[in-house]
């Protein structure tokens, strides 16, 4: 079957005790991607010396380092203007995709080309232990993989439903792209966001397995990012003026008439916008 094409970005700062078991996991995969781009933000560990490890051995991988610090969502994007890929997968330096994660999602996505992206359940990767969690009980939409056209979308999406997971999506360049890229004033929210913008817009293909798997770490930028009250309250004011924008109003019944906005109802700034 023929593919488009597809190319991986694997942000990395600071993660130089993960990042190999990542671009390990990458190379392994049975469908290989067209370049694997490593963007480095500033790293002051040794992430720089693994990386330059595997660009010796692996003529796919590329490194190229911030020459200041840009934070995540700024890193990415400049990594998305250095890519060709038809198709973009963010591999996070410290999560770890699984097996057949390129190949089933490619698949699925040349079976339905109008979809903007592919996700699958999320798995969670204990640091401790070193155990992976496929959650096995987690929602499942489907049995089999499937395309969520925008309207089914808003009757499963939510936090308790159907969840689109970063780790685990596989986009087209253009709709991204199109869409407004990450919004770095949403910090680490900016990725639900253009997932679910581009999902309300032309649908999601979804298998109901686990195909990759989030690290489970107390730092990580969302986790500290949901303890911060006020910086929460400023992402959430954020959101609202985008969903309320030229831009994104398209997509705003969407997002309010899903079960998508309930994860903000502690918010009274999100409720004046879906009175």
């Amino acid at each position: 079957m023929n593919r488009p094409t597809l190319s991986v970005i694997v942000p990395n700062y600071n993660h130089g005790a993960y990042i190999g078991e990542q671009l390990h996991a990458i190379v392994q995969q049975s469908h290989q991607p067209l370049e694997i781009l490593v963007i480095d933000d500033c790293s002051t560990d040794n992430s720089i010396e693994v990386i330059n490890e595997w660009v010796e051995n692996n003529p796919l991988i590329k490194l190229v380092c911030n020459e200041k610090n840009l934070s995540i969502n700024d890193s990415l994007n400049r990594a998305v203007e250095m890519v060709s890929g038809e198709y973009l997968c963010c591999c996070p330096a410290d999560d770890r995709i699984l097996p057949g994660f390129f190949a089933k999602s490619m698949d699925l996505l040349v079976q339905y080309p109008e979809a903007s992206l592919c996700c699958s359940v999320p798995a969670f990767l204990d640091d401790k232990t070193g155990i992976i969690d496929p959650h096995n009980d987690w929602y499942r939409f489907r049995e089999t993989p499937y395309y969520v056209s925008p309207q089914e979308l808003i009757d499963v999406v939510g936090p308790d439903n159907l969840w689109i997971a970063g780790v685990t999506c596989i986009f087209k360049r253009n709709a991204f792209i199109e869409s407004g890229k990450y919004v770095s004033d949403l910090r680490w929210y900016s990725d639900w966001f253009i997932w679910h913008v581009m999902a309300f817009r032309s649908g999601i293909c979804y298998i109901p397995e686990a195909l990759a798997a989030i690290r489970v770490l107390p730092t990580s930028y969302s986790e500290m990012g949901r303890k911060e009250t006020q910086a929460e309250t400023e992402v959430v004011k954020h959101l609202v003026k985008l969903l309320r924008s030229e831009q994104y109003k398209d997509v705003l019944p969407s997002f309010k008439n899903s079960k998508l906005l309930d994860h903000f109802s502690f918010s009274p700034v999100l409720k004046k916008v879906l009175s």
